[in-house]
């Protein structure tokens, strides 16, 4: 017998949801989509989440059970086990409405150059009635160029719901899986890469609906800013690193000199743009790219030859202006 390989994966990351997530797995058999399969990776619940999925008797559902909370990445293992053309995520406690993946599939047939698709959002409460949230107008429908993302996401962060994105396989083979160190932020770290190899389009329709609940990890406590800023800064070494650097000039056009080619030159000028901004992940990325290249005496003087004494004295300036520098 032949292997049928599925059109679309999608990935789904449980834990303690047993009061959505059939619904959220509902919503994602009933696509008029053929061919997907649906990869349920439960993270350890202790509410009988597993439990009611696995009572969903359907072919396309594979389940799989974690032993324990955080003892490895969902996502990461459950794109392990994927075998679709497209990816597409879905989350525990949200929901998909009809129509979606076949208007996002369309388009990414359409457009070769697309890497990934995303779609408006709704924001949801517990009882599945529209909400407003800390989170409202952070979701963006305006489609822009991949340089324009990049220099967004760099600015101001994440404006795309998980749950509502579809991703090429070919693009994500290119860029990696997620980056298991980040808690808060491993989906922004994410579109930074797809948007270095591919494009980005919003579907400005509300296909997808977002739960919203204060037992989110994304809600804002202390602790989660404190996390947020902490892998802000890890994702904006991205920019420094292969594929994004290869947009970076681009994507800063005027925040360097002009002319502007070797790293250690490029490096200084976005460490310089970092200083002028009062975020301390901001602040922190300019420290790590300062020290890197005074700790490398040739590429030290490659880069005083531009920029003079005056880089070293920023330098001096940032550390004792900003409370704590973590690395």
């Amino acid at each position: 017998m032949l292997f049928r390989r599925p059109n679309v994966s999608v990935i789904m990351a449980s834990y303690n949801h047993a009061g959505f997530v059939e619904e959220a797995v509902t919503s994602v058999l009933d696509q008029n989509v053929n061919n997907i399969e649906i990869i349920v990776v439960d993270d350890g619940s202790n509410d009988g989440t597993p439990d009611k999925v696995e009572q969903m008797k359907d072919n396309r559902i594979k389940l799989v059970r974690l032993p324990e909370n955080r003892l490895t990445h969902p996502r990461n293992l459950a794109l392990s086990m994927a075998k679709g053309r497209y990816i597409a995520f879905q989350n525990s406690d949200d929901v998909w409405l009809p129509g979606k993946l076949e208007a996002q599939l369309k388009k990414l047939e359409d457009d070769q150059t697309l890497a990934v698709s995303f779609t408006d959002v709704e924001l949801i409460n517990g009882k599945g009635n529209s909400t407003s949230s800390w989170l409202d107008g952070r979701f963006l429908t305006e489609n822009a160029t991949s340089e324009q993302w990049l220099r967004h996401f760099f600015d101001k962060g994440n404006s795309f719901c998980i749950s509502s994105a579809v991703i090429r396989r070919s693009s994500l083979d290119r860029v990696g899986f997620f980056k298991s160190s980040l808690i808060q932020l491993s989906d922004l770290d994410l579109w930074v890469r797809l948007a270095a190899v591919g494009s980005l389009y919003i579907h400005n329709k509300r296909y997808t609906k977002m739960r919203m609940s204060k037992k989110n990890l994304s809600y804002p406590t202390p602790e989660a800013h404190r996390r947020s800023s902490l892998e802000l800064t890890e994702i904006l070494k991205r920019y420094l690193e292969l594929p994004v650097v290869n947009h970076t000039p681009q994507v800063f056009q005027g925040a360097f000199p002009k002319g502007v080619k070797p790293l250690p030159i490029l490096k200084v000028g976005l460490a310089y743009y970092c200083l002028r901004r009062s975020s301390p992940a901001h602040r922190r990325f300019a420290d790590f790219v300062l020290a890197g290249i005074i700790d490398d005496p040739k590429i030290c003087q490659q880069a005083t030859s531009v920029f003079g004494s005056e880089m070293v004295k920023k330098f001096i300036e940032n550390r004792g202006s900003v409370e704590t520098i973590i690395k």
